[in-house]
This record gives structure tokens, C-alpha cells and sequence, in this order.
């Protein structure tokens, strides 16, 4: 039984932390920028109840190769849509070419994890749930005829 609520417990735990994430970038920004090469950089991050990957490649960047930098804001973030994105129930897909700028970016909504979180814990419920042993049900007796007297 034990094992059986340790196994549960830690299936609620991203159900848990999608539920505070979401709740938190409603109001909150953070986002974790690595610079790849000289003219590309990756960012992570996470803000008005989406979590985003944005990749880009300009010749334009300043810093240095190597480089990790971790920023943080108060309020929402602002997403116009951009010509060439697609956007759908909080998903977001972009890609921009310009001469010496690219970029793509994609975006999921905190809803989506929660759900597969709800999904895998509904697995492992249906899972671990202790099975009876031995016949199942009430028992069943054939009655007997009696005769009218």
C-alpha cells in the first residue's frame, strides 16, 4: 500500500508544478539565454502561462561564444502575432527570415503538460490499484423448489 501511494504521489508532483508554473507566469517572466556561436543564441523561457524555445541567428549579436545569461521580469509578456506564425489554443509556431536575421520560436501553454501530467497519473492510478482476490461479487446459490402442500 505504501509503495503503491509512493508510486501516485510522485505522478502528482508535474501536476503540481505545471498548476504553480502557470499560476506564477501569470504575473512573472524568466528566461535562460545561451549564445551557441557567434551569430546564434538559444532562449528558454517561460511567461504569461506559455514556456517557449526561441532560436536565433543574427549577424548583429554581441556576445561573446559560451555565454549563459539568466534574466526576470514583473508583469505579463506581450506576444503580437507575427507575420508567419501560426497560433492555436495557446500554441504558437513562428519562423522569420529577413537578410541577415533568422528566427523561430515555439510556444506551448501550461495546459498542455498539465494535461499529459493528468494523463500519466491517471495510468499509474488505474495501475497500481489493488486488484481482489478470490471470487468477486456476492455468491450465488440455486434455489431450490419446493413443493405446494
Amino acid at each position: 500500500m505504501t509503495r503503491r501511494w509512493l508510486i501516485r504521489s510522485i505522478f502528482m508532483l508535474p501536476i503540481l508544478l505545471c498548476m504553480v508554473g502557470w499560476g506564477w507566469s501569470e504575473s512573472h517572466g524568466v528566461a535562460v539565454v545561451y549564445v551557441h556561436r557567434r551569430l546564434h543564441f538559444v532562449e528558454c523561457g517561460t511567461g504569461s502561462g506559455r514556456i517557449w524555445l526561441f532560436w536565433v541567428q543574427a549577424d548583429a549579436l554581441r556576445s561573446p561564444p559560451g555565454e549563459l545569461s539568466y534574466r526576470s521580469w514583473r508583469g505579463p509578456v506581450a506576444h503580437p502575432v507575427l507575420p508567419g506564425e501560426m497560433a492555436w489554443l495557446g500554441f504558437r509556431f513562428s519562423h522569420i527570415e529577413v537578410v541577415s536575421y533568422r528566427e523561430r520560436t515555439v510556444a506551448v501553454p501550461y495546459w498542455f503538460p498539465l494535461l499529459l501530467s493528468a494523463l500519466l497519473l491517471l495510468l499509474a492510478w488505474r495501475t497500481t490499484r489493488p486488484h481482489p482476490g478470490g471470487a468477486q461479487g456476492f455468491p450465488v446459490e440455486l434455489a431450490t423448489r419446493k413443493e405446494p402442500s
